[in-house]
């Protein structure tokens, strides 16, 4: 199968390598975190011609009905595979061909898809990409989201809820924001030209994981550029990536993934 397809407007090569079993589907919702999900598949697909869809969703409130019908949660990240014939694959969550949650899909799909592309090379490698892991979804987090949530009830209210609000928890940020420099100095000081990456000496699912709440931190100038050198040379990196630049465009354009006023 030579010829195209397009899922959501978006052309996806059609051919699908002879090693691969199952096809996959990222349910990607705009200014989301599932957009790293895009990007790994999109590394995937760059490096060994994997065969994935995407179908993309805009942000509503109080959300997506539409991702409610994919997943009883209704939040994206959602990645659902099939068969090569079609059927859902069985035994991967709760529902057979459903995956939830960021972390399990980028982990499922590096099992599945990616071989020795992102397998670490030595244990001490391995631990830190599991670390650096959890350190994302946990730990960073928590810190930059609660800051981020402060700050943008107050931006998107209208005159004059914003200026009462902004009143109101912009401290409340700032208190969130004070904790992020030994959260930074500790990431900073992880990194080096030996290991560059987060999950060491190559880039791995950790890398993965830290996209999206350091595109947040970075985007939102919650850190110093210059304090933090090694830490801007990673987001770098992967921002120059070909299968980044691409996976931004498969989800809509970077006005679809703004970490500022998340299109509001």
């Amino acid at each position: 199968m030579a010829s195209e397809i397009k899922s959501q407007g978006v052309e996806v090569p059609a051919e699908i390598p002879a090693w691969q079993k199952t096809v996959p589907t990222i349910h990607h919702l705009e200014h989301s975190q599932s957009l790293r999900v895009v990007w790994a598949l999109q590394e995937l697909h760059n490096a060994k011609g994997l065969k994935f869809h995407i179908k993309n969703y805009p942000r509503v409130q109080p959300k997506n009905l539409d991702l409610a019908k994919v997943s009883p949660m209704g939040k994206a990240p959602i990645l659902t595979v099939e068969t090569l014939d079609g059927k859902p694959l069985p035994d991967l969550q709760i529902r057979d061909g459903v995956i939830m949650e960021s972390k399990l899909i980028l982990n499922w799909i590096s099992q599945s898809y990616g071989g020795e592309l992102w397998e670490q090379e030595d244990d001490t490698d391995k631990r830190r990409n599991m670390y650096f892991q959890e350190f994302a979804s946990a730990s960073l987090s928590e810190r930059v989201l609660f800051a981020m949530i402060f700050e943008i009830i107050a931006q998107v209210m209208p005159f004059p809820l914003r200026q009462i609000l902004g009143l109101l928890l912009n401290p409340l940020a700032k208190v969130f924001k004070g904790h992020l420099p030994d959260y930074f100095d500790f990431m900073e000081g992880e990194l080096s030209d030996e290991r560059p990456w987060f999950a060491g000496t190559k880039m791995g699912v950790a890398d993965f994981c830290m996209e999206y709440i350091m595109t947040i931190a970075i985007d939102r100038r919650y850190l110093d550029e210059e304090t933090y050198p090694k830490i801007k040379k990673w987001h770098d990196t992967i921002r120059a990536r070909p299968a980044y630049q691409e996976a931004i465009k498969k989800g809509g354009g970077p006005k679809h993934y703004d970490m500022i006023k998340f299109g509001k």
